[in-house]
C-alpha cells in the first residue's frame, strides 16, 4: 500500500501518504501517548492504543472512529492485522493485577460487521473462529 500510519509521543496518531510524503489525516481523539498503530491489509482502517485503556479502530479514508474496543484495565501495547482479513491481534497487560483466570494477554478480534465495507465480507471470521483462536499467558499454541 501506500499509507504509513504514525503515532506519537503527544497524542497524536497520522496516516501519511508515502506517494507524495503528506499526511492525509489527523487522529486527535487520544489523551495519552500512542504506544502503537496498525493499518489493516487494505489500509481501510487504522487501530491506535494509547497508554490508557482500549484500542480506536478509525476508517483511513475520513479518521473518524468505525468502533472503540473497551479492554477494561487491560493497557495495550502491541496491535498488528491479519495480512489478509479484517482480524486485529492485540497484546497487553493489566494496570492491576486482577485474580481473573480468564484474562487475555494476547487477542484476536473483529471488527463488527456493521463497520466492514460491505463488498468484502469473507475478510471476517466467524465469534466460533475468534475462541478457536484466542490464546493466554500459559499457552503458546492457539487452543481448540
Amino acid at each position: 500500500g501506500h499509507l504509513l500510519a504514525v503515532g506519537a509521543k503527544d497524542s497524536l496518531a497520522s496516516i501519511w501518504d508515502l506517494r507524495t510524503m503528506v499526511a492525509l489525516r489527523y487522529i486527535t481523539r487520544n489523551t495519552t501517548p500512542v504506544r502503537s498503530v496498525a493499518l489493516s491489509h487494505d489500509g481501510a482502517f487504522i487501530a491506535t492504543a494509547t497508554y490508557d485503556p482500549g484500542v480506536d479502530i478509525a476508517y483511513t479514508s475520513n479518521a473518524e472512529r468505525a468502533f472503540f474496543l473497551d479492554t477494561g484495565t487491560t493497557s495495550i501495547h502491541t496491535l498488528a492485522w491479519h495480512p489478509k482479513r479484517y482480524i486485529l491481534a492485540l497484546a497487553g497487560e493489566p494496570k492491576q493485577q486482577s485474580s481473573n483466570a480468564d484474562h487475555h494477554a494476547v487477542q484476536l478480534i473483529a471488527p463488527p460487521p456493521s463497520v466492514i465495507p460491505q463488498d468484502n465480507p469473507n475478510y471476517v471470521l466467524s465469534d466460533e473462529e475468534l475462541t478457536r483462536a484466542r490464546f493466554d499467558n500459559e499457552r503458546s499454541l492457539f487452543s481448540s
